[in-house]
């Protein structure tokens, strides 16, 4: 199989032969993932489900439960949408650098260890995509 040829790079790339350049398996897989856990649910008109719920938590207090409810959404959305992804587990984290739009202390930081489907079998490769969640922003590190 060849890896170099599973989809457009986001951002483009432009290779020596003008926009030819491909992304990897992994690349493709993180971008996927990336594209999934920033969409709200409802906001792409033909795939109204399509986003990650962890919109919803925005404004409520850091818990304990509010942070288990964080990795379930992802989890879910990545286990819906992406199934060359395989998700080994969901960290949710509290910041406290900078306040929130109401003067609190917080905001969250969530990493995702996932591996490619196909490796579950063999030689694990394990990657990592983080964001950052605070008031209505979401950035994926």
């Amino acid at each position: 199989m060849n890896t170099e040829q599973f989809g457009i790079r986001s951002p483009l790339s432009v290779g020596i032969r003008g926009f030819e350049r491909c992304s990897s398996l992994e690349e493709s897989v993180s971008q996927s993932i990336r594209l999934i856990l920033t969409t709200r649910p409802g906001t792409l008109p033909l795939t109204k489900e399509f986003g990650c719920r962890i919109h919803e938590l925005v404004f409520r207090p850091l818990t304990t439960a509010l942070k288990r409810q964080a990795a379930f959404f992802v989890e879910q959305s990545i286990a819906q949408w992406e199934p060359r992804a395989l998700v080994n587990g969901v960290e949710v984290l509290e910041l406290r650098d900078g306040t929130n739009s109401l003067g609190q202390p917080w905001g969250m930081a969530v990493r995702v260890n996932w591996q490619l489907a196909a490796s579950a079998t063999g030689e694990p490769s394990v990657h990592h995509t983080v964001l950052h969640l605070s008031d209505s922003k979401l950035v994926v590190v």
